[in-house]
């Protein structure tokens, strides 16, 4: 097979974790205890992060009699006000995360979108509330690419995708937990109260994030010059040679694009799980709140662990698995998702077990294709890339899918199920994709 190198495939600093490494201590300055402390605070920062995301989805409903809103005015402020402002605010907010100290851009985030979080709850209309989740999402924004960055500096190549598998527990503990302490907290305490509540346990982790060591950059990865801080800042790449730089590297470019498909579909099966089944299985809400809740967190957390675990061992033949484990499960979920939307419930479990199977390894394998200072810049393109194309255009083209279905063919109960059915072939492209990534990969294998 061809073996692709590039200015950047060439800065693969260690490679994927195929090889042990001699000491199971950390290099240089930060040590393993550190590194789980660290991992420890960035996992709960990662799980408010999903939860005051997730939270207003189960306050729609009072906050839109509350503040008089309409339908349309609701969908922007959970989904487009917050999708936009998200996406614009990653790069900047990942450059300075590439240069600068990594828990500093972290706390501030954290103290920005916990603040505005809170006072959410202060809102008296449609204007201030957009205003306000603007903010949480230009905040949140901040937090993933210093959070992946500093994981890869924290953990020696053998340890990350593990490292990287806990982390994005959060997604579904996060998203799971901003389900049903949406519920109980607005019982209580309105949702206004919830919104309050939010943003004070946010504001209590920032002195937990001040007080983890900063690793060096580089420092698992035999760099001869690693550094701390904004030392050293003309090793940075310049910002306009960035996106060139991204797409002149073979299997980071196809690594993007399948995460791009794969996210197109993630959502769309996600973000319409709700509703479908309610229509098509004619389940009442408080039924598929709890299946979803079950299905987001239990199998969506197996999902992640069982994907980097799968990658870790079989990597250790060859790093290729990395990409190989995500394109395999692409192929899957088709006739999983087939059979979900046909006949049952239970496929839909399982559904949620293999989509959630590549996280860790895109991950791990996007922060090994660049050198240290632009690993939090290639954790934005990867949230661009999957919250542009997964986020925003996956639930609208079912939407749009699902109107046309009714309006030409009358389907009223059905339209959803054959609009889903249309999407599937989204995931024979994401695994095209990372097929065509690991190709690109160096086939090496444990000494």
């Amino acid at each position: 097979m061809t073996e692709t190198v590039t200015p950047l495939s060439k800065s693969i600093e260690g490679g994927l974790p195929t090889t042990p490494a001699t000491s199971g201590e950390l290099p240089l300055h930060t040590t393993s205890g550190q590194a789980r402390y660290a991992l420890a605070i960035l996992f709960l920062v990662a799980v408010m992060n999903f939860i005051d995301r997730k939270v207003l989805m189960v306050l729609q409903e009072p906050v839109k009699r509350d503040l008089g809103l309409s339908d349309a005015q609701l969908g922007s402020l959970v989904g487009l006000a917050f999708a936009i402002v998200s996406s614009t605010a990653l790069f900047p907010i990942a450059r300075l995360a590439d240069f600068w100290i990594r828990k500093h851009v972290i706390a501030i985030a954290l103290l920005v979108w916990s603040a505005l979080t809170g006072f959410t709850g202060l809102a008296t209309g449609f204007a201030s509330m957009v205003l306000l989740r603007m903010g949480v999402a230009a905040g949140e924004a901040g937090s993933a690419p210093a959070s992946h960055s500093l994981i890869t500096d924290y953990f020696p190549p053998e340890k990350r995708v593990m490292a990287f598998a806990l982390i994005q527990q959060a997604v579904p503990i996060g998203t799971m937990f901003g389900y049903l302490a949406g519920g109980w907290l607005n019982y209580h305490f309105g949702w206004r109260g919830t919104m309050a509540i939010l943003g004070l346990f946010g504001i209590a982790l920032v002195p937990l994030v001040m007080m983890m060591e900063e690793p060096f950059r580089g420092q698992n990865d035999g760099a001869q010059n690693a550094f701390v801080g904004d030392s050293k800042r003309s090793e940075l790449p310049p910002a306009r040679a960035i996106p060139g730089l991204i797409w002149a590297n073979r299997p980071l470019r196809y690594l993007l694009l399948g995460a791009a498909a794969h996210a197109f579909l993630f959502h769309a099966l996600q973000i319409w799980s709700a509703p479908f089944y309610g229509r098509v299985f004619g389940l009442p809400v408080e039924r598929v709140a709890l299946y979803l809740a079950v299905v987001v967190g239990i199998a969506g957390g197996v999902g992640v662990w069982l994907g980097a675990t799968i990658a870790r061992r079989l990597g250790e033949r060859s790093q290729r698995w990395y990409l190989w484990v995500p394109a395999i499960a692409d192929l899957l979920i088709v006739p999983i998702a087939a059979a979900d939307v046909r006949l049952s419930l239970i496929f839909g479990f399982l559904g949620s077990v293999v989509l959630n199977l590549f996280l860790a390894c895109i991950l791990v394998t996007a922060q090994s294709l660049v050198i240290s200072t632009m690993r939090a810049t290639v954790s934005a393109a990867l949230g661009v890339m999957t919250g542009v194309i997964g986020l925003g255009l996956g639930p609208t083209v079912v939407g749009f899918l699902s109107d046309w279905l009714i309006a030409n063919h009358g389907m009223t109960t059905t339209s959803l199920r054959y609009a889903i059915l249309m999407v599937l072939p989204a995931a024979f492209l994401a695994a095209l994709c990372f097929f065509r990534a690991a190709w690109h990969l160096p086939h090496r294998t444990a000494q």
